[in-house]
């Protein structure tokens, strides 16, 4: 009998934040700390190994400065300001192929939980894409890219997501609790209607 899947969890926060008005929504906060940190103490909480992608530490010192001692692997991304496919392919190079399958996480989504991103992992099945979903099925995060996709995931350059790579994948949705898997802080706006639903 095979043992459990060797996975990991890559939490992308390389972001530049444009659409928040001046304001670093990786450092607004949730719980009473920035939602960042936030963000890698309840990923550290599921006992899977994590690698953070964040700019370069003269461009983000204060994001830097979360990053506890030990645990995790942290490292910069030269290229983050091209977007989103520069964080992947740094994120996946560093991780190399030692693992059965990466658990990509965005930095911005506060609603995600440790539950959340076990029960995603408790789906994987080999060689499969597995994301988290809302109940009605839209897709989500976080997504679970298998070992066989990761050369794929190294070659994403600028602004390409891994949208196109995923389109040609029979995924498995993983329904998650009311919007966790959809929720992020893109905007004010968002925010805003966010920080609503704790008054």
């Amino acid at each position: 009998m095979k043992g459990s899947p060797h996975l990991c969890i890559l939490l992308l926060a390389a972001g530049q934040s444009k659409r928040m008005g001046g304001a670093d929504k990786l450092m607004l906060s949730i719980g009473g700390q920035p939602l960042l940190a936030d963000r890698i103490e309840t990923a550290l909480a599921t006992g899977l190994d994590l690698t953070v992608v964040l700019p370069q530490k003269k461009n983000a010192p204060h994001r830097w400065a979360l990053i506890p001692n030990g645990n995790l692997n942290a490292l910069p991304c030269l290229t983050a300001y091209l977007g989103m496919g520069e964080a992947l392919a740094t994120g996946f190079k560093s991780i190399g192929n030692s693992y059965d399958g990466v658990l990509v996480l965005l930095a911005d989504m506060p609603d995600l939980t440790t539950l959340d991103i076990q029960e995603v992992a408790r789906n994987y099945q080999h060689g499969s894409v597995v994301r988290g979903a809302s109940q009605d099925g839209s897709p989500g995060h976080p997504v679970l890219i298998p070992k066989r996709l990761f050369n794929g995931m190294t070659a994403l350059r600028g602004d390409q997501g891994a949208k196109d790579l995923l389109l040609r994948e029979d995924i498995i949705k993983v329904p998650l609790p009311e919007h966790h898997a959809l929720t992020d802080l893109d905007t004010p706006t968002d925010w805003a209607n966010y920080k609503k639903r704790f008054k």
